[in-house]
């Protein structure tokens, strides 16, 4: 359905009211039922609608106004006073005013939800002006039960002036995010026109609750997707996070690399214990990715790329336990870690063309034949691989596989230390990874430098930063 979007929501448009009805079949008592002290409707609709808004006490009332996401009232609704910052499409329930104040059940409507209403009720237009009722009551097509709502308008420094021309809105419980702005989904309505709108979700709106039938509980099911084991199914509540219980299935061969919401990973992705906020029951599947081990030096496994060089790669850098942790941080020439990693505290200052092996980070932590990668074996690696970006399941970086013998090898994105922090980037999946190698005319070393649209050795232009070391030998 179209969305109509509201910039500025303090002035509006007024149509010109061609036609009302009179309608006094508001003040029937409806077949009503209650929970948690709140009475709904059954409209015979996926959800129950609550009889009144939040805060009124009938029918007729506006109630309170909320800014999405905020569960008590304002005397003034501005972006400059908004306290809730919209992280995620649906809100929680824990930030759902519905379920803060009435407890229970109750929740705010999804958008399907409000598309519903509109899409299987019949919707008449009452005006009163001797009882300053405005609104429309909302008849299902499917029991021919009925829910009044007011028109009920938009507050921002003061409550807009459409009311008696028929405009109405109320939040949804959905944001989406659009060209750097955030909206939220509302049902807005005025004479002979309702639809899903959107709203910034500062302004003040009023809120009529529902109620799932059966209760809003949803199911997580887990598939092993080629591997060995069963897990229950486990049970989270609407649009809650949750953390997923981790994974107990087991493929030969493979290591677990998280959950999607497609076998072929191309859904959504979930780290082992992630969060998961969900409105629907839904499916994970396991994701694998190749354990290539050919073997081991010095206590360390390593993978057979079958390189030209004979080059063996490790399968973690140094001071990581598993191919997806960071490892330690090492100034160049520095076999070390520090607290931070600043000029003035680097020591090192010889460039030569190779590394002296006293000097080698990886060979000085891991003994053995162990050594940090020389520019040409990093070239080496660049020609005879493809690199795949991963950023899911909790990771980033590239899956490396080789194109002579289909062996794999993971390297993470991380970028270098500098100071005491990790130096960010605006853009993703940048990687630093230091050779022994160094260019003796400009004074640098080379770098393993990797972000999407390229995997190229670079000069590493402060060898001072720390950056992660991933060892080789012959």
């Amino acid at each position: 359905m179209k969305k109509t979007f509201f910039y500025l929501l303090s002035v509006m448009m007024l149509l010109p009211i061609t036609s009302c009805e009179i309608d006094s079949s508001h003040t029937t008592e409806p077949s009503v039922n209650e929970e948690n002290g709140h009475e709904y409707v059954d409209l015979g609709l996926s959800v129950r609608w609550a009889t009144m808004n939040i805060g009124a006490v009938k029918p007729e009332d506006f109630g309170s106004y909320f800014a999405w996401g905020e569960t008590t009232s304002k005397e003034t609704y501005t972006d400059g006073n908004y306290a809730y910052k919209p992280t995620s499409e649906t809100l929680p329930l824990s930030d759902d005013v519905a379920r803060v104040t009435w407890g229970g059940n109750w929740r705010m409507p999804s958008p399907d939800e409000i598309n519903e209403l509109i899409e299987n009720c019949n919707w008449t237009y009452t005006w009163t002006p001797e009882l300053n009722l405005y609104g429309y009551m909302v008849t299902s097509k499917i029991n021919g039960k009925s829910i009044f709502l007011p028109s009920a308008e938009v507050y921002t420094d003061q409550l807009s002036d459409g009311t008696r021309y028929g405009y109405g809105a109320y939040w949804s419980n959905s944001a989406y995010f659009t060209e750097g702005f955030n909206y939220i989904d509302a049902l807005y309505f005025y004479q002979g026109h309702f639809e899903n709108g959107a709203f910034s979700p500062y302004v003040g709106l009023p809120v009529r609750p529902v109620l799932p039938v059966g209760g809003d509980a949803r199911t997580v099911r887990f598939e092993s997707n080629g591997g060995n084991g069963t897990m229950e199914p486990i049970k989270v509540e609407y649009a809650e996070p949750t953390k997923l219980p981790g994974n107990t299935f087991v493929k030969e061969g493979y290591e677990f690399l998280g959950w999607d919401t497609k076998a072929d990973g191309t859904g959504k992705g979930y780290g082992a214990t992630s969060l998961i906020s969900t409105t629907t029951d839904v499916t994970l599947y396991a994701q694998w990715i190749k354990i290539d081990i050919s073997g081991n030096e010095g206590g360390y496994d390593y993978v057979d790329l079958g390189l030209p060089s004979g080059t063996k790669w490790a399968i973690v850098n140094v001071g990581a336990k598993s191919r997806w942790e960071s490892g330690a941080p090492y100034a160049w020439g520095e076999t070390g870690i520090k607290a931070s990693y600043t000029e003035e505290n680097y020591t090192y200052t010889d460039r030569p063309a190779t590394l002296p092996l006293a000097n080698d980070a990886a060979h000085v932590n891991w003994g053995g034949a162990w050594r940090m990668p020389l520019e040409g074996e990093f070239n080496e690696l660049i020609q005879n691989c493809t690199f795949t970006p991963l950023d899911k399941y909790d990771q980033q970086g590239y899956v490396i596989t080789s194109n002579i013998n289909g062996k794999v090898l993971y390297f993470a994105a991380i970028t270098a230390y500098q100071g005491l922090d990790s130096i960010e980037s605006s853009e993703r999946f940048y990687g630093n990874y230091m050779s022994s190698s160094c260019n003796t005319v400009m004074g640098y070393p080379y770098e393993l430098y990797m972000h999407p649209a390229n995997y190229d050795l670079g000069l590493l232009w402060n060898p001072h930063r720390g950056s992660q070391v991933r060892p080789v030998f012959k």
